[in-house]
């Protein structure tokens, strides 16, 4: 299987990256191909609202900038899987940028699992994100959910973390 990693942290030593490259690692280990990419720290801007993309762009975002890398990685992808910290019960900036861009090109029909991972310093803030996530992915694009995976404080970056998300990611294609 094809997996795109679209992680959120703008951190590259944080916790979300911890999570991320455990699921990576028992996903390779299981023969799938992982595309990481790191939104965080890619330059994606917000959509504009100005729909080039429903007219004249005829499903082409009117801005050029790293977006156009996760439209190309979405067309090759079997599952996407959503790596995100929690910013004020939600998620980043910076993944929501990616996410609200798919406005131009929506979801490619070839994506049909998808998966959460959320790293955050209290428990109870996850609501809001796993609601939207639902509502997009699994009601909206018909996705299969293959599951959300949270940590929370003392959790993070712990031995029994990295091998629930290892576990998690060998289970992938399966």
């Amino acid at each position: 299987m094809n997996i795109l990693l679209l992680n959120g942290s703008p951190n590259p030593d944080g916790n979300t990256v911890f999570l991320a490259d455990a699921f990576r690692k028992g996903a390779e280990e299981a023969g799938n191909k992982v595309l990481e990419l790191q939104a965080g720290a890619m330059d994606i801007h917000g959509c504009q609202g100005c729909n080039y993309c429903k007219g004249e762009g005829a499903g082409t975002c009117i801005r050029k900038d790293d977006q156009e890398r996760v439209y190309q990685a979405m067309k090759e992808a079997d599952v996407i899987v959503l790596a995100s910290p929690v910013y004020y019960f939600m998620l980043s900036a910076q993944l929501e940028a990616a996410i609200q861009r798919l406005h131009a090109t929506g979801i490619p029909g070839r994506i049909k699992k998808s998966a959460l991972i959320l790293s955050s310093g209290s428990d109870d803030v996850y609501d809001a994100i796993i609601m939207q996530y639902h509502m997009i992915f699994r009601d909206y694009c018909s996705m299969q959910d293959m599951g959300i995976y949270t940590a929370h404080g003392a959790q993070n970056k712990t031995k029994s973390k990295a091998s629930e998300l290892e576990a998690f990611g060998r289970s992938i294609g399966k």
